[in-house]
């Protein structure tokens, strides 16, 4: 009797409802007949409904007939569509009566949702799908946001440009730094266009651009370890703008490697079946995951070779990273950790340096760190030097004190989690290009640089670690890329390569798409966006671990005889402390000097060559001045 009952008022509420909706839709037709258009203001008696119709069609809720019959009422799934002139009228109105074209979220005016109707051209013209005449006219109003940072930029540039060529060829002259034209600070604008090129870093059509109007400095950089012997694999591709699609598209391009991932990667890190020691699942970054996997495979193949780890964009040691090196050292001591951490500013390096040796787990035996003050990347060395820009740390102290000062201004800075402040983030901003600084600084002057010691992956990982190492970390602020194509993966095979791609995906998306093809070419699968990361595998279980038993690790020169270069032979000559230690050793310091001949970074920015002082002896013994600090 009461599942009968129940089934009645199911019916008779199911009838209601379709009266219901064919006596809206009714209405429907005939405001629309009246008005010309089915935008029903808020406040009619059909307004709610229409708005609640709208957002159902819109998550694909309404069954088809419905919206079928909705739209042959004559309704419409968006504000004003099909009413755009209608719609830029009313936005008119706003801008003539507020002063500015940010229209509040949920406003209407005269009635109509134009807040809704404003996001959704600014969706269309960053998708491409607005035709540019409207975004002119929407730009006229003062509405931001309707095209992507890029095109933002290069628009940017160009009109600076067309400033520049239309003034030497009045003045005769370049304009001096401090020149300001027609409001806009042309003088500094063309410096910052000079330090570029001097780099290496000005994009060859605007270099072009510039040499028709100026003379522009010559530059010697340090070539690239990598170029495409052809077109890019880029160039091949359609990459969406901004936004999900985008996002879809480098997952997609990743997608297949997943089903032929190695075993002990895809149990272990991607789906974490793998049972590890000591419970790590309250850690949520993937990167003490790919440490701690590795850590795993060593076990299960009885491997007691050291886990080689470097770190490229350190900061201040205060992260992920040295967590899981301390979870490590907790739960599998029994197999040796070096690090090399690579940091470029000063800041941030002098904190590394605190933070690892005061870490009590890091004391004692099977454990190494090496600190190198200095910049990666492929081609953007300058006379071995490179130029690092980063905050006026003064400025980002002061912030940091008016929030400790002054809580009734800031109450949620401390906001967090552990309590920290929520702007420490700005000390590890630190780029190669200062462009990428001025989003979060808009005065030139709080943008400072140093120039520190250069050079590439593949002559940093032969230094320090013979060559050899488990997993590459890369985070250098979108130029990632740069410091991938300077590792040898000929000789080199790191089992895992992380770079921190969410920059790329956002700046330079062509670049992001190539170093994945890159990666692919050599053997390596690669999966991602994993957060921020993109990760490159590589299961190289062929290879026979090389443990020393009871020595320090030292990695074993390769088989070939490459003819010693005489600076090697002074060198490593008898009766040196270098020459003794080399012959204890079996020649390896004589032949990274034959191959190698870089001389890295000291704390301070200046040159030390790692073969001669890792073994004890003085640096560069019998050296003149000049050549031990070129």
């Amino acid at each position: 009797m009461r599942g009968g009952l129940f089934l009645w008022l199911t019916v008779a509420h199911a009838q209601n409802d379709h009266a219901k909706w064919l006596d809206n839709l009714e209405q429907l037709a005939v405001f629309v007949g009246e008005r010309g258009h089915p935008d029903v203001p808020i406040e009619h008696p059909l307004g709610k409904w229409l708005a609640s119709t709208r957002a159902s069609i819109r998550r694909g809720t309404l069954d088809d007939g419905r919206v079928a019959e909705f739209r042959a009422a004559g309704g419409l799934v968006h504000p004003m569509e099909g009413r755009w002139d209608d719609a830029h009228v009313l936005l008119t109105e706003f801008v003539r009566r507020e002063g500015h074209a940010d229209v509040p979220p949920q406003h209407r005016e005269r009635g109509v949702p134009l807040a809704a109707w404003l996001r959704r051209q600014k969706r269309e013209a960053l998708e491409g799908l607005m035709a540019p005449s409207r975004v002119k006219m929407l730009e006229e109003l003062g509405v931001t946001g309707l095209r992507s940072k890029v095109e933002r930029k290069e628009d940017t540039w160009l009109k600076n440009f067309d400033l520049l060529a239309r003034y030497v060829a009045q003045h005769k002259k370049e304009p001096s730094r401090s020149e300001v034209v027609e409001g806009k600070p042309l003088g500094t604008w063309l410096a910052s266009q000079k330090v570029k090129s001097e780099r290496g870093d000005l994009l060859e059509e605007r270099a072009a651009k510039l040499s028709s109007v100026i003379a522009l400095p010559s530059v010697k950089k340090s070539a690239p370890s990598w170029t495409w012997p052809g077109s890019k694999p880029s160039e091949s591709v359609t990459i969406p703008p901004l936004g999900n699609k985008r996002s879809s598209f480098f997952t997609e391009q990743t997608a297949p490697n997943l089903a032929t991932l190695p075993a002990w990667y895809g149990n272990c890190v991607h789906r974490k079946e793998t049972k590890l020691q000591g419970s790590p699942g309250r850690f949520r970054d993937e990167q003490i995951y790919h440490i701690l996997c590795l850590l795993e495979d060593k076990l299960s193949r009885k491997d007691r070779s050291p886990l080689v780890v470097v770190q490229i964009g350190s900061n201040d040691g205060d992260d992920a990273v040295r967590e899981a090196l301390i979870y490590a050292r907790r739960h599998y001591s029994t197999i040796p950790i070096k690090v090399v951490l690579v940091e470029p500013t000063k800041r941030n390096f002098d904190r590394l340096k605190k933070v690892y040796s005061s870490t009590a787990a890091f004391q004692g035996s099977n454990f190494e760190a090496e600190f190198v003050h200095g910049a990666v990347c492929d081609d953007c060395c300058v006379n071995d030097k490179v130029r690092i820009y980063h905050p006026r740390w003064s400025i980002v102290e002061a912030w940091y004190q008016n929030a400790v000062n002054f809580p009734e201004k800031h109450p949620k800075a401390f906001d967090t989690p552990d309590g920290s402040w929520r702007q420490k983030w700005l000390y590890e901003l630190n780029s190669l290009d200062p462009e990428n600084l001025k989003k979060n600084f808009k005065n030139e002057e709080d943008i400072v640089y140093d120039e520190i010691a250069c050079f590439k992956a593949a002559s940093l990982l032969d230094a320090f670690v013979g060559g050899r190492a488990d997993y590459v970390m890369v985070d250098v602020e979108g130029f990632d890329d740069s410091v991938v194509y300077s590792l040898d993966l000929g000789r080199h095979r790191p089992r895992l390569i992380a770079f921190e791609s969410k920059v790329m995906q956002s700046v330079r998306p062509e670049a992001l798409f190539d170093v994945v093809e890159f990666c692919g070419q050599r053997g390596y699968k690669t999966v991602g966006p994993v957060k921020a990361n993109h990760v490159c595998v590589h299961d190289d279980r062929s290879v026979k671990p090389v443990t020393p038993p009871g020595k320090p690790y030292y990695p074993q020169p390769p088989a070939t005889e490459p003819e010693p270069l005489p600076e090697a032979k002074r060198l490593t000559a008898p009766g040196t402390a270098l020459g003794a230690a080399d012959k204890k050793n079996g020649n390896v310091a004589e032949w990274y000097l034959t191959n190698f001949r870089v001389r890295f970074a000291r704390e301070d920015g200046s040159w030390f060559d790692p073969d001669i002082e890792d073994f004890g002896g003085e640096p560069c013994p019998g050296c003149t001045g000049k050549e031990k600090t070129p």
